[in-house]
């Protein structure tokens, strides 16, 4: 399992839309540890949680083909059609780069690694500062007849 969440458009019906997206990774992230501060789940639970998504974003940001220009896809499959958990969560067909989803998971992967490193969880920390030091939101910057620009990035830029 890939610790990612999954977008919930009909909970009973997992296959019908079986993405995820790089903002609701940084929500369940921030979830985890919301939880665990509220007494929900043990802080080990939720750093075992974080551990297990971090480590499915580190494995999609050392694959080419499912990380380009420094940011990841807008949505990622992480069910089979019949609704099962697939072993590797892999992009959809589309391939515009999201800057805002992806500045929006680089905050919450700030959060989180504060929070990690408070309750002296190191190194699930360390992860989630190297994933968090690979995103590129420069390459979303432009500019263009005088004016800047912050846009999506065409995967075939």
């Amino acid at each position: 399992m890939s610790g990612l969440p999954l977008t919930a458009l009909k909970v009973l019906d997992r296959a019908r839309f079986g993405y995820s997206n790089p903002t609701e990774w940084g929500y369940a992230l921030e979830a985890w540890a919301i939880a665990a501060e509220r007494g929900l789940i043990s802080a080990d639970q939720a750093r075992d949680k974080m551990t297990t998504a971090l480590m499915t974003m580190q494995r999609l940001q050392n694959d080419p083909s499912q990380f380009a220009y420094g940011l990841f896809y807008p949505y990622y499959i992480v069910v089979s059609p019949s609704g099962d958990d697939i072993p590797m969560p892999y992009h959809s067909n589309y391939l515009e780069l999201p800057s805002g989803d992806c500045a929006l998971l680089w905050a919450s992967l700030n959060v989180v690694e504060g929070w990690l490193r408070e309750k002296n969880y190191i190194a699930t920390a360390q992860l989630a500062s190297s994933i968090k030091t690979r995103i590129n939101l420069r390459a979303t910057y432009f500019t263009q007849s005088g004016f800047s620009y912050i846009s999506t990035v065409p995967s075939k830029y």
